[in-house]
């Protein structure tokens, strides 16, 4: 799934995303400020994006 949205994969970003949205839901209520939901998940693209081809964490 990483390597497809390094590779710019759009369907597999969605569904990373997806994937984790009770826990975006549960940090966005925690955080409690506009924009937070969008700060979560722009960090979390980010961090996937951290990681290269091939490591061993490659799955969620």
């Amino acid at each position: 799934m990483i390597n497809d949205i390094n590779t710019g994969d759009k369907d597999a970003l969605w569904e990373l995303i997806q994937r984790f949205k009770p826990l975006i839901n549960k940090y966005k209520r925690k955080l409690g400020y506009d924009g937070a939901e969008e700060d979560i998940i722009l960090w979390l693209v980010k961090t996937v994006k951290k990681y290269k081809k091939g490591e061993k964490n490659d799955k969620f």
